[in-house]
């Protein structure tokens, strides 16, 4: 999730910090590719592109960057999670009560058919080891498993 990117530096300084720990962790097979989804809108977009196309340059594997609009994700997560985002959001206006917040519940709704396995992160994290090994957790999910959810610190998830 990369909006307002224009009107925070703070913003632009975090997904510049969270690549540049991927890229000096990351490692993949030959025949892998990291696809990185930036949703993003206007303005922002071009500064997302901009930041991963100088931090990627030098990448040790191979990647694809897949650019979603915000607004047009936002249309199409509404319907499905408008019932239960008056149950979560803090009410209308507040940085929650977007519809896009709610992404992770309805991914597997909006995203193209031929994604069957996503990990959804922050752009304040900072890696610490090779997202491959994260995505290597797949293997553990049982028959079935629809999603895996790590224990989430910030509060609007409490």
């Amino acid at each position: 999730m990369f909006t307002k990117a224009e009107r925070s530096p703070a913003l632009r300084d975090k997904a510049q910090a969270a690549l540049r720990s991927l890229l000096r962790h990351g490692r993949l097979g030959a025949a892998d590719v990291l696809h990185l989804h930036l949703v993003t809108e206007g303005a922002s977009r071009d500064i997302g592109l901009g930041l991963l196309r100088d931090l990627l340059r030098g990448a040790a594997f191979r990647h694809q960057v897949i650019v979603h609009d915000v607004n047009e994700l936002t249309e199409k997560l509404f319907p499905i999670v408008e019932a239960m985002q008056k149950h979560f959001s803090a009410g209308s206006g507040t940085y929650y009560s977007d519809s896009i917040f709610f992404l992770s519940v309805a991914m597997h709704r909006i995203m193209p058919k031929e994604i069957t396995r996503i990990i959804q992160v922050d752009l304040d994290l900072k890696y610490k080891t090779n997202i491959r090994d994260l995505f290597d957790e797949f293997d553990n999910f049982p028959e079935g498993a629809v999603i895996g959810i790590a224990r989430e610190m910030q509060p609007v998830y409490r």
